[in-house]
């Protein structure tokens, strides 16, 4: 069976799933927070959507798992490497470089470490967050985005790998790195983000762990943070925590909409 898994809505040969409440045409099974469908001969793989409004009404992230494994203990190391597992493979520019002595490394393609999609799976996020970042809220809430990015992808085992929809991250983090310029391990998210995008390599996946350690998005209790957000017009009472978080994310979001760098 052929898949085809983009932002919104997946499709296969039978059905084409979606958000509900996005209205989009063609789409034949609409789907809440944690409905779930199965794909491949012998439905191997299990799909489960998170519903999570806010960029679109009907936004959803599928979570992609096989269905047989066995979750791995979960994998919180602050000083885990950026870099995510992966097996290289020489794409066809490999050959000409090689030919070449003075030619720049060619990038390589790369596939992702079975081992770890197969104990966690691989969440789709879509517009939801991107790699240091999140999706513009349109016609939805802070309260909403706040929800998808803390309650939601937050809550996921620290080595679930993230798949974003766009290739934001470096200007993600400069802006980041605005927000909260003593966060070490933002610093050298950086680093190897500028090292990766130079030689034309892509940033995601990236990993919960490392969202929560490096996505001013996700770090809203952090006090550099609450206090960029302050600065910015934030309201911040000190009397209710998801209140505050959502006033953060709100202020946040706003000054990265006008941010130039």
């Amino acid at each position: 069976m052929m898949v085809l898994i983009r932002t919104h809505c997946v499709f296969s040969l039978c059905s084409v799933y979606g958000g509900k409440g996005d209205k989009i045409p063609g789409v034949t099974v609409e789907l809440g927070h944690n409905d779930a469908f199965t794909l491949g001969s012998q439905a191997q793989l299990q799909v489960t959507a998170y519903f999570t409004p806010c960029h679109t009404p009907g936004h959803v992230l599928y979570h992609v798992a096989c269905k047989a494994a066995s979750a791995a203990p979960p994998q919180d190391n602050a000083d885990a490497p950026f870099s995510i597992p992966v097996t290289p493979v020489a794409g066809p520019a490999a050959a000409a470089a090689a030919a070449d002595s003075h030619a720049a490394p060619a990038p390589q393609l790369f596939t992702m470490d079975s081992a770890q999609v197969s104990a966690r799976g691989i969440v789709f996020t879509g517009d939801t967050l991107f790699v240091g970042g999140c999706g513009n809220f349109n016609k939805g809430t802070p309260e909403q985005m706040r929800y998808a990015l803390i309650d939601v992808i937050g809550s996921l085992p620290g080595d679930t790998l993230l798949a974003v929809g766009h290739e934001y991250t470096a200007k993600n983090l400069a802006y980041a790195c605005t927000v909260e310029d003593s966060n070490s391990a933002l610093q050298a998210k950086q680093a190897w983000v500028q090292q990766r995008r130079t030689v034309g390599l892509p940033t995601t996946p990236t990993t919960v762990q490392q969202e929560h350690a490096t996505n001013v998005f996700m770090r809203l209790a952090e006090p550099a943070v609450v206090s960029y957000a302050v600065r910015q017009g934030a309201s911040v009472t000190g009397k209710d925590a998801t209140d505050d978080a959502t006033e953060v994310i709100r202020q946040l979001r706003a000054s990265k909409s006008a941010w130039r760098g």
